[in-house]
C-alpha cells in the first residue's frame, strides 16, 4: 500500500511539473512574437534575427488557389487520373488523404502546398502530400518563398480557431467568407 501511495504522489508531482513546463513554454512562445498592439520586434529572439517584423496579408507572401470541382462524371475510385481533394473528408492527421480520383482535373495543388478548407469546417489547415486536383471545398496556399513554409503553416494553424469565430460572425452579417483571404497575418 505504501508503494502505491508513493507512486501516486510521484505521478501527481510529474503532472504538476508538466503543467508548469507547458505554462513556461507558452510564456516563452509569446515572447518570440511582437506585441500585436503595434509592436515590431519580439522581446526574445533567435540568434541571427534582427529585423523588425511587419504585418502582411496572406496574399502578399503566397498565391491562393481556390478549388474548382471537376465534372462529377470524372470522379472514380479506380485510380484513373489525379487525386481529388474535395474538403475536410480528404484530410487525415493534417495531411491530404484523398478518397477519389478525377480524370478531368481543374485546379491543382502540389506536394508541400498548404490546404485550407473553405466550407464547413472553414479554416481547417493541412499539408498536401499529393499532387492533386482541388475541389471547391478547399484552397491551396502556395508559398512564394518570402517566408519559411513551415512558419507560414504554423501561423495558419494558430489562426484556425480565430477564423472559426470570424466566419461565424461573417455568416451572421451575411458577408462572403472570401473576404478572409485578404485578412492580415
Amino acid at each position: 500500500m505504501k508503494l502505491k501511495k508513493y507512486h501516486s504522489i510521484q505521478i501527481n508531482l510529474q503532472e504538476k511539473k508538466l503543467e508548469n513546463l507547458k505554462k513556461h513554454k507558452q510564456g516563452l512562445m509569446q515572447q518570440l512574437f511582437p506585441d500585436l498592439r503595434g509592436g515590431v520586434a519580439p522581446s526574445l529572439r533567435f540568434m541571427g534575427f534582427t529585423e523588425d517584423w511587419r504585418v502582411v496579408k496572406l496574399g502578399e507572401v503566397s498565391n491562393i488557389i481556390m478549388g474548382q470541382s471537376p465534372s462529377s462524371k470524372s470522379y472514380n475510385s479506380d485510380k484513373k487520373g489525379m487525386f481529388l481533394i474535395q474538403g475536410n473528408a480528404d484530410i487525415l492527421n493534417r495531411e491530404s488523404s484523398p478518397r477519389y480520383y478525377t480524370s478531368e482535373p481543374t485546379k491543382i495543388c502540389d506536394v508541400g502546398d498548404i490546404i485550407m478548407t473553405v466550407r464547413a469546417p472553414v479554416g481547417a489547415v493541412a499539408k498536401s502530400v499529393h499532387n492533386a486536383c482541388i475541389g471547391r471545398g478547399v484552397c491551396a496556399i502556395k508559398n512564394r518563398l518570402m517566408v519559411n513554409p513551415e512558419f507560414l503553416y504554423q501561423i495558419l494553424l494558430d489562426f484556425e480557431n480565430k477564423w472559426q469565430v470570424s466566419i461565424a460572425y461573417l455568416a451572421l452579417m451575411n458577408l462572403s467568407p472570401q473576404i478572409m483571404i485578404k485578412s492580415s497575418l
